[in-house]
């Protein structure tokens, strides 16, 4: 247990392997993180309790893990990872966060499913992959009461988002943003409540927006851009309460 401090919880770095586990932290300095991994071949991030801190931050990491943390009242972003091949972020609880729940840039591959998410002054979960050749999944998690997105996934080539559930956001659901080619699955996502579209996606050659449920969005249910010609499928979607800021469309392709 690491309280009261004027600098970071715990910081690791320049280690082949990194392991930080089942540790409570919390009230660390102004600005300071409460877990902070860098520089390792792998690292593994779990089952660590962290409040009024800076988050967990994991920077050049290349194979990384974090999972089944809890983080509270994070000062900045309470998960904040950047520059590493492989991450998966799974089964994190996110309560309150001054910036992004969960945010991830410069990695090729991104595994985020299973988190909760709540209260963000940001995105709930932000994911920016490095284009050709990049894959992410964003899956069974579940966000509310956001400032920004839900769920935010930009920049990746190959991109899976279903089993979402999304609630009080104040601009898109789930929002989806490629670079022109490959393909998008958002299916089975639930959105109750986003100020702007239920679910957005643009920029893929194929997408996929099947058997989701969408109520109280204040522009489109469903908003698909930029998809290859005949390439778009949106199948079996519910949709009520649609566009209640603007006069728009339950779907528009």
């Amino acid at each position: 247990t690491v309280t009261n401090l004027a600098q970071a919880g715990i910081s690791v770095s320049d280690f082949g392997q990194i392991e930080v586990s089942d540790n409570v932290v919390s009230n660390t300095g102004i600005g300071f993180t409460g877990i902070s991994v860098s520089r390792a071949a792998s690292g593994v991030i779990v089952d660590n309790d962290v409040s009024l801190a800076n988050g967990i931050w994991a920077v050049s990491v290349t194979g990384l893990t974090i999972a089944s943390n809890t983080v509270s009242d994070s000062i900045g972003s309470a998960i904040y990872v950047s520059s590493g091949a492989n991450a998966t972020i799974t089964g994190n609880s996110v309560e309150g966060a001054g910036e992004y729940g969960i945010y991830v840039e410069a990695f090729p591959s991104v595994v985020a499913t299973g988190n909760s998410v709540n209260d963000t002054a940001f995105d709930g979960i932000h994911l920016e992959g490095t284009g050709a050749g990049s894959a992410a999944t964003a899956s069974g998690n579940t966000v509310s009461n956001v400032t920004d997105s839900g769920v935010y996934v930009n920049n990746f080539a190959n991109v899976n988002a279903n089993g979402n559930s999304v609630a009080s956001v104040d601009a898109a659901g789930v929002e989806i943003a490629g670079i022109g080619g490959g393909g998008v699955t958002a299916n089975g996502n639930s959105i109750d409540g986003a100020a702007g579209q239920g679910i957005r996606i643009s920029g893929f050659a194929t997408a996929e927006a099947n058997a989701n449920v969408i109520n109280d969005t204040g522009t489109n249910g469903i908003e698909l851009s930029g998809i290859g010609n005949g390439a778009a499928t949106t199948n079996d979607n519910t949709l009520t309460t649609i566009g209640t800021l603007t006069v728009d469309n339950g779907i528009y392709i």
